[in-house]
């Protein structure tokens, strides 16, 4: 009994002593590294094609619709559709919180973004759903249409 209270006596002075840091918060003291950075796009090459600045934090990762429109989500309580080719914003959508979630598109071209306002959100866009995926995978689409080949 006693070598059990002293193992979680220990345990708990050494959890006592971890700090909690608020989510979101930058852990650098350095300035430069506290301002959020633009969404950015670049070709193959590595070459920058176009940024996209928002008021936030951009922490969520982009979603692409059939059409290429690229949305994604921002610490300043908004989800924004941007044009692929020239980094321009279609539309925003503003939410009770900011948007920490990736979005993902439904088949029929719904947007749907969770908020940290506890909120789940669906936006009707005019969008014909996700991009057509080149990478591998079971059912060779994001609908899973293609044919399973057997060896």
């Amino acid at each position: 009994m006693k070598p059990t209270f002293i193992a979680l006596l220990a345990l708990c002075l050494c959890l006592g002593g971890c700090g909690k840091k608020e989510l979101g918060q930058p852990s650098s003291t350095n300035p430069e590294a506290t301002k959020p950075e633009p969404t950015k796009a670049k070709t193959t090459a590595g070459v920058k094609l176009w940024e996209f600045e928002t008021g936030g934090w951009v922490n969520s990762s982009p979603a692409i619709g059939s059409d290429g429109t690229v949305c994604v989500g921002s610490y300043d309580k908004k989800l924004y559709a941007i044009n692929p080719k020239s980094g321009a914003k279609l539309w925003e959508f503003e939410t009770g919180d900011r948007v920490s979630s990736s979005p993902a598109i439904g088949s029929d071209g719904t947007v749907y973004v969770g908020s940290e306002d506890k909120k789940l959100y669906a936006i009707k866009t005019d969008s014909k759903g996700l991009a057509k995926s080149p990478w591998p995978m079971r059912g060779q689409n994001a609908r899973h249409t293609g044919r399973v080949m057997k060896k």
